[in-house]
């Protein structure tokens, strides 16, 4: 134990606590319910560390002090990298605080925070102190209420009744996805608005004077709600509130039911399962092909959950409108010549782009598979790029974007097979429209080279920053920018494939705020040869 007093003797002395008496000192350390210490980089050596130790790592100091490595090997070996990574940064001089998990000598785990800093004398790393927290009871306590959270937004989000939240303003600040789809609404649609817009205008002030001064006055028990949804149809249901009054952000809860439920998931749940399985089986051949490193793994693994969340979501929204649609015509016999043939219009748009999205999967599963076939054949570039562009004309017009097109008078042909290369020119130019702003323009360029067709689209978009450029043929990559848009992040990695299957070469450049150009050059054919 001489060594142990000694360095508390030294600790003392650097700190200028020589006043202080010893036994003050050395009881405020041991009792203490934090590992304090010291550790000299000159003598390699523990100086001091408290006797807390012994209680929340069932070591004992002496034992400490005589074998310190010790202590490292009580650390979970998940979690040993990053503890090295905290020594090494208090080796180069920098403050720094981790959290990590050890075993103490009966085997249990124990959650520890640890916090150290440098001590530099005369400008030379001296020694290093530090403080170890046993937090294992907030991190209990913290998993647990995580924990308690997530069923409570699982009951949230899976609930088939109409859940809204609204503060003291009556602003919806949360309602769940089926609640808003019961008024064809999205809820990112509804939340930041007054819950009175989505009330029916004969039954607005009434809702009003209910909900005024809700923190101090009793509330009703259930009562009839008259909604209107997005087309203005009144939907009555049964709402009950209760309020959080005892909160400073005081809020209501409202909980409705529509006794006539009239959508029904079933099919669409089927189809979806039907396609996660599909794309569990393309992520199983890929993470197959890959070496077992964890990090790949855990990144793989990311990448098909938000897939999957992205793939589910693409098609509940066009199946949730194609079915709002479709029951508002079924259920309205007068309804009016114009706003039935508006809805069927938007019924066959949505069914559109469902049908682009189960084809760019397909599409995808194929050149994976190997599946695809290509049927070659001498083609005119001028030809195909001028259908595609005819194609997208209508979208063009709707955001009202200037198209500029500047094709070769020559007819420049190539060898391949002609639908695949229109969907190189369709993903290409459907990005430059979904990502070009209202009055924007594109850019549409064919030039015949010495032995090589080059076509240049350009739209005046947001652009991709420089570092994600690198990633843009990655299969599910979506721009930090566009994570939100609708889209598999499939289109330009199945452009890449077919380009490549017909030695053709596309890059992208783009800056951010100015604009984005897509560079593909495929081989022509002169005189019959290649």
């Amino acid at each position: 134990m001489s060594q142990f007093k000694n360095s508390q003797i030294d600790i003392i002395e650097k700190y200028g606590l020589s006043n202080v008496p010893s036994d003050i000192i050395a009881a405020a350390f041991n009792n203490a319910q934090v590992i304090v210490y010291s550790y000299s980089l000159s003598l390699q050596r523990i100086l001091f560390v408290s006797k807390a130790v012994e209680s929340i790592l069932g070591v004992d100091i002496e034992s400490i002090l005589s074998a310190q490595s010790k202590l490292l090997k009580l650390v979970s070996r998940e979690d040993l990298p990053r503890v090295k990574e905290f020594l090494r940064s208090l080796k180069n001089g920098e403050k720094s605080s981790v959290e990590y998990s050890v075993y103490d000598n009966n085997k249990n785990l124990v959650n520890l925070k640890h916090s150290a800093f440098p001590v530099f004398e005369k400008n030379h790393l001296d020694r290093i102190d530090g403080v170890i927290y046993d937090i294992s009871a907030e991190k209990k306590a913290f998993n647990s209420l995580h924990q308690s959270e997530k069923r409570l937004r699982s009951i949230f989000d899976s609930s088939e009744e109409l859940i809204f939240i609204i503060d003291h303003h009556l602003m919806i600040t949360s309602i769940n996805n089926h609640g808003a789809l019961l008024l064809a609404y999205t809820p990112s649609e509804m939340i930041g608005k007054s819950i009175l817009s989505f009330i029916s205008e004969s039954y607005a002030s009434e809702i009003s004077s209910l909900l005024s001064d809700f923190e101090t006055k009793p509330l009703p028990g259930k009562i009839i709600w008259i909604f209107k949804d997005k087309f203005d149809n009144e939907i009555p249901i049964e709402v009950s509130l209760k309020s959080d009054s005892s909160d400073p952000e005081s809020f209501l809860i409202g909980l409705g039911h529509d006794s006539a439920r009239y959508l029904d998931m079933e099919y669409e749940i089927l189809e979806l399962k039907a396609k996660i399985d599909e794309l569990n089986q393309i992520i199983t051949v890929e993470r197959n092909r890959k070496n077992s490193d964890d990090s790949f793994l855990r990144e793989l693994n990311k990448i098909r959950n938000e897939f999957i969340s992205n793939v589910s979501h693409e098609f509940r929204t066009p199946l949730a409108s194609i079915i709002g649609f479709a029951e508002t015509i079924d259920s309205d016999n007068d309804m009016p010549d114009e706003t039935r043939s508006e809805f069927n219009k938007i019924i066959l748009a949505e069914a559109k782009r469902l049908a682009n999205l189960i084809n760019d999967i397909l599409n995808f599963s194929k050149m994976e598979s190997g599946e695809i076939i290509l049927h070659k054949e001498k083609a005119s570039v001028n030809e195909l790029l001028q259908n595609v562009v005819n194609s997208i004309q209508r979208k063009i017009e709707k955001k009202s974007i200037h198209l500029l097109t500047e094709f070769s008078p020559e007819n420049i042909f190539f060898f391949g097979d002609k639908k695949w290369i229109e969907v190189v020119f369709e993903n290409i130019l459907e990005n430059s429209i979904k990502f070009t702003p209202t009055q924007g323009k594109i850019s549409v360029s064919l030039k015949g080279r010495a032995s090589f067709a080059a076509i240049i689209i350009s739209d005046t978009g947001a652009g991709i920053p420089a570092n994600e450029i690198p990633y843009l043929f990655d299969k599910f990559f979506k721009g930090s920018k566009y994570s939100n848009e609708p889209g598999t992040g499939l289109g330009l990695c199945i452009s890449k494939q077919i380009l490549d299957l017909h030695n053709a070469h596309i890059s992208i450049e783009s800056k951010v705020n100015i604009g984005t150009s897509v560079f593909i050059n495929i081989p022509r054919v002169i005189n019959g040869k290649e």
